[in-house]
């Protein structure tokens, strides 16, 4: 058998084309111009090299753990009430909407209490009055 029709035989049996390289001695890029001196298109679709490296393939990490790691993780911030509502200040910003979260942040590191930190709105003539993030 030639090596044109082993080619053609090895592309349609679905051997990658690194495979039918190693196969025949070549380099991948050989194999390239090879193929196109012959006038042969690879078929479309996987190959059974990749099918098989999609099988076998497992997820990476472990989902339980990485959902049991971001509960502790929200159990673990502090969590308030103000108007009702219990969260996280995260939370709180953007479920009541005054001011922004990084706002509440810098207010409570100001001095000022979580509730009126949440519930006052912008002053006028601040850059940002108005704005709604």
């Amino acid at each position: 058998m030639n090596t044109e029709a082993q080619i053609k035989e090895w592309a349609e049996a679905g051997w990658t084309r690194a495979d039918v390289a190693q196969a025949l001695g070549l380099t991948l890029t050989k194999l390239y111009y090879y193929q196109k001196m012959i006038g042969y298109k690879w078929p479309k679709g996987r190959s059974i090299g990749q099918r098989q490296y999609q099988r076998d393939r497992k997820p990476r990490g472990n989902p339980e753990r990485a959902a049991a790691m971001q509960a502790a993780s929200v159990a673990a911030r502090p969590h308030y009430t103000v108007n009702g509502i219990h969260g996280t200040l995260h939370y709180l910003a953007t479920e009541i909407g005054a001011v922004a979260y990084a706002n509440v942040r810098r207010r409570i590191s100001l001095g000022m209490s979580v509730e009126d930190a949440l519930l006052t709105p912008a002053q006028p003539g601040s850059k940002r009055w108005g704005e709604k993030r």
